[in-house]
């Protein structure tokens, strides 16, 4: 320690400059998270769908994989899309790829937030419709997360994967 300065207490000017430097540190980290909060990724654009039942009220459903092509538009931290069931694999079978009247339209709506998605969907089933929801955090452009339908009851495992 410099013998000049030794025992000696800041200045009020320092006191000051210091709080205002932290302050000024702290607001900027709150705007930068603001920032990101209202300015969530972009997701527009198409995408596919993967789910993995894990859970179901019919254990003919049980360990079945589906695939969905969707196309989303995002509107601010809203979003909106329409797409079909391009495929579903029943547990141990071999991946079928779905053709005409097999491919079911799926409709969904939902909010984004930094990089939490959460999206409501409606499948147009031939039988008739069934409605859900996802949830997905997103990182490095791919969705990770959860699903839930009330088809059979069914939850499971879900990814959403840019196309």
């Amino acid at each position: 320690m410099d013998v000049a300065t030794e025992g000696r207490k800041p200045s009020l000017g320092a006191v000051i400059g210091g709080l205002v430097t932290v302050v000024t540190l702290v607001g900027g980290v709150l705007a930068i998270k603001q920032y990101y909060d209202q300015n969530p990724s972009d997701i527009n654009g198409t995408w596919m769908i993967e789910t993995e039942i894990q859970k179901t009220a019919d254990s003919h459903y049980q360990n079945m994989k589906l695939t969905y092509k969707v196309v989303l538009v995002q509107e601010g931290n809203r979003f909106k899309g329409t797409g079909e069931k391009t495929a579903e694999q029943a547990a141990g079978a071999v991946l079928r790829e779905l053709v005409g009247k097999e491919r079911t339209r799926i409709n969904i709506t939902g909010n984004i937030s930094g990089s939490t998605i959460h999206a409501d969907f409606v499948e147009r089933g031939k039988d008739r419709d069934s409605d859900g929801a996802f949830a997905w955090e997103l990182k490095h452009g791919t969705g990770v997360g959860t699903f839930s339908s009330l088809a059979a009851d069914s939850s499971g495992s879900s990814s959403l994967k840019r196309q």
